[in-house]
């Protein structure tokens, strides 16, 4: 069973979605170190450690979380949204939207 684990960043939560199979879990923790446990507590009942993690190269509200799933033992990937613009991309009519109704 493979399990996906994506983390939404922001100055004071980390929105959770853990996709396994068919299925998919939500959970909303503080980010600060407390939330941190909430989350591993949360993670290691639902998935092995190793899973990758994927979250939002968001610099200052997200370092602090990916160097403890690191340090648990979670495979940690950042990426940079919107890396590049529309215009390279040809879509210059179409605004990025980072939520969807």
């Amino acid at each position: 069973m493979s399990a996906w684990i994506g983390i939404d960043v922001s100055k004071a939560t980390l929105d959770v979605a853990l996709r396994r199979d068919r299925d998919t879990q939500h959970t909303q923790v503080s980010n600060e170190k407390a939330g941190f446990r909430t989350l591993h507590n949360f993670l290691k009942k639902r998935c092995p450690r190793g899973t990758h993690v994927c979250l939002e190269a968001t610099g200052l509200y997200g370092d602090a979380v990916a160097e403890f799933l690191f340090q648990q033992g979670y495979g940690v990937r950042l990426f940079q949204r919107n890396s590049r613009s529309h215009s390279e991309r040809g879509n210059t009519n179409k605004p990025f939207l980072d939520r969807r109704p």
